[in-house]
């Protein structure tokens, strides 16, 4: 047995929902058209399109309320009427995070920490040798001023 889904419009073309349809041969063999469990209504149309996405709360994709316009679907609900739909469905509260989510976040974390840690460790460790090399220079130039001091007040030959 052949069947199809068409979507049905009313009289503006607003989706109203979804039939489903069957085909089957008549005495002549020709596909008849029965539409299932559903008798449209005076002005109401069933067209073969693709099932609109249907908006599930405020802020999600899809329609509130679409309209066909013989090639696409487009939103046929005015400003105040998605407003007023936004409030009735407002966004779902997230969830909190799983133990593992937690758990991965914590270790994320810790690994930032230690990477910062020794960046600044090493930062920290070239600075101090530099410090270190120039007291080591300030040290030796003490040194030989104490040995022309020592010098000159002995009597003795100073350095340099």
């Amino acid at each position: 047995m052949q069947y199809k889904h068409c979507c049905i419009l009313d009289t503006q073309g607003v989706y109203k929902g979804l039939a489903l349809v069957l085909l089957e041969p008549d005495e002549a063999g020709k596909l008849q058209e029965k539409v299932q469990h559903y008798t449209p209504s005076e002005g109401e149309s069933l067209i073969e399109a693709p099932i609109p996405i249907m908006r599930l709360y405020a802020g999600a994709d899809g329609f509130i309320k679409p309209a066909w316009d013989g090639s696409e679907w487009r939103e046929s609900a005015t400003n105040e009427e998605i407003t007023e739909w936004e409030a009735e469905y407002p966004a779902p509260t997230p969830a909190p995070p799983s133990e593992s989510e937690r758990l991965t976040s914590l270790e994320m974390q810790m690994t930032d920490a230690q990477i910062a840690i020794t960046e600044n460790y090493e930062t920290a460790d070239g600075q101090n040798t530099d410090a270190m090399l120039a007291l080591a220079e300030v040290y030796e130039t003490m040194i030989a001023l104490q040995t022309r001091v020592a010098a000159l007040e002995g009597g003795g030959k100073a350095n340099g």
